[in-house]
């Protein structure tokens, strides 16, 4: 049987998905485009019980995946999505007996650097703070555990339910930012190596380091503190090149080293082009830490 293409796979699950919700009172089922960060695209499904205003939205990208690749069946791709609203769910309902109120919001948010090009229609309607060639956003943590995290972007709907200012949420979302997310830094290989045991021994770098956070989520947003920086360029006694390779990280390489400032940006954009997800691109830009001004420069 010829496999169907990802339109005709959404539209197949949004019309047999009913029957695996027979428990529920499902009063709509409806496909929906989500832009997610840097504009991209997911196909989500909507699942709306009677009485309801908000629903779990379930994207579809990953399900078709599996079809595609024969690792998964049309019907049990749709249990699959059955347990899937079920634990989202669940999580909702969970989420939704806790008071939030204006202290719990400010002791929640924490900082996310975006790509503002990218990003600019949805910044439209956010709170943000102008970074270079980029843009801190906020965002409010629900969940944090073993698993990863969930959390939301602040509107500016959202300042005025809570009556709180942009200066406000700036002031408590980098403390938060900083308790939540502690920041590391590592030499690149001793990083890969860690993280990618399996792949071997990895070429020295002394002179190349990777920033980011202890949970290696949105960890380019530690390169904001200038404090953090002003430590590593203070422990190697050099100035420094910040290069945003992801959302998730950038990479701290001493100035003085045999790489050029020009070698640097050709290799950042290649990475952007060839190896980096349209979601977790934050900059084609490379940056310098200048020691003794204190500043960082495109």
């Amino acid at each position: 049987m010829e496999r169907m293409d990802f339109t005709q796979f959404c539209e197949a699950i949004r019309d047999g998905i009913a029957e695996y919700l027979l428990h529920y009172d499902i009063e709509q089922l409806r496909l929906e485009q989500v832009c997610h960060n840097n504009g991209i695209e997911h196909t989500g499904l909507v699942i709306l019980k009677k009485g309801e205003n908000t629903s779990p939205t379930i994207y579809l990208e990953q399900f078709y995946s599996g079809y595609r690749q024969g690792i998964k069946t049309f019907d049990e791709i749709l249990q699959l999505i059955a347990q899937e609203y079920n634990h989202v769910l669940t999580r909702m309902e969970e989420q939704g007996e806790l008071t939030v109120d204006m202290e719990h919001v400010l002791d929640h948010v924490f900082l996310r650097l975006v790509n503002y090009q990218k990003n600019r229609e949805m910044l439209m309607d956010c709170p943000y703070i102008p970074f270079h060639d980029m843009a801190i956003t906020f965002r409010y943590l629900v969940k944090m555990d073993e698993n990863g995290i969930a959390s939301a972007l602040l509107h500016f709907s959202n300042l005025q339910d809570y009556d709180i200012t942009i200066d406000e949420l700036y002031r408590a979302a980098r403390e938060n930012t900083l308790k939540l997310f502690p920041p590391f830094v590592k030499r690149l290989d001793e990083f890969l190596e860690d993280r990618y045991p399996q792949n071997g021994s990895y070429p020295e770098t002394p002179e190349i380091y990777i920033l980011s956070n202890q949970q290696f989520i949105y960890g380019a947003t530690m390169m904001i503190y200038k404090d953090v920086i002003a430590a590593f360029a203070d422990h190697v006694d050099k100035d420094v090149y910040i290069i945003p390779s992801s959302v998730n990280e950038v990479l701290l390489c001493i100035a003085d080293s045999n790489m050029e400032r020009a070698m640097l940006e050709n290799t950042l954009h290649e990475v952007n082009e060839f190896v980096v997800s349209g979601m977790d691109y934050l900059s084609d830009e490379v940056y310098f830490y200048d020691k003794q001004l204190g500043n960082i420069v495109a």
